[in-house]
């Protein structure tokens, strides 16, 4: 009979797996704990049938487009799984009783793949993008992309951050009024910063705009790696 646990014996510790955000249509993104493949249908409610397109992004600014997946990959399964530690998304299709050897372990191989995964947007209706708009004052100043594109980008080689400095892009719509907070909306909960985040020498702060062009926001330590914040399909910025 085995012996009962101390009431003083500590708690096992709890793993955590990467995670990945995923959000359908314009729902609030959720955090997926990574620990093995997930077949994405599982965590999703909507029919595959339904999915107009599966957007996937890395944390090293690459993405995928997986149109109409259901049509376009038919019978082959779309899953999350782990590529050498870290979050992938692929295209798997089936592997047949009948297969000989060789041809099981090629369809065990993705059609489609992204590593470094960091999100996954499964869209079932059309999403209409929204412009950028900066609130000054209580007044919205809309800002345009060509606006944004004439602003000079991050230096290469600089750090790892690419995009445009938030403080241009706010200086475009209040060049001469003192700023104390900045508020970010757009898919999540909101981000606030202080102003003096965006004089910090060792902080880069930037938006970017991916593929389809969304608007994302970004902080970056100057010798980082990866991103310490982020915000992605930015459409508002409040000034404070």
């Amino acid at each position: 009979m085995l012996a009962s646990c101390r009431g003083d014996s500590p708690a096992p510790a709890v793993r955590v797996g990467p995670t990945v955000q995923l959000t359908v249509d314009d729902g609030a993104p959720r955090t997926i704990e990574i620990s093995g493949a997930i077949v994405l249908a599982t965590l999703v409610d909507a029919a595959p049938a339904t999915w107009i397109d599966v957007r996937a992004d890395a944390s090293d600014d690459r993405g995928i487009e997986l149109g109409a997946p259901a049509t376009r990959y038919a019978g082959s399964e779309v899953r999350i799984y782990l590529d050498q530690g870290q979050p992938a998304l692929g295209v798997f299709p089936p592997v047949m009783p009948d297969m000989p050897p060789e041809v099981a372990a090629l369809a065990r191989q993705p059609t489609a793949s992204l590593t470094n995964l960091s999100s996954v947007h499964v869209l079932t209706r059309p999403i209409v993008l929204s412009g950028l708009v900066v609130v000054a004052g209580g007044h919205e100043v809309p800002i345009s992309a060509a606006q944004v594109h004439a602003l000079p980008t991050v230096p290469r080689g600089e750090s790892r951050a690419q995009g445009w400095l938030l403080a241009g892009v706010i200086e475009l719509a209040s060049p001469d009024r003192a700023v104390a907070t900045v508020k970010l909306l757009g898919a999540g909960d909101p981000v606030t910063l202080d102003a003096h985040v965006l004089r910090d020498p060792e902080q880069i702060v930037v938006l970017k705009q991916n593929q389809r062009g969304e608007y994302v926001f970004r902080v970056w330590a100057r010798d980082g790696r990866h991103p310490t914040r982020e915000l992605r399909r930015v459409t508002r910025i409040v000034l404070e």
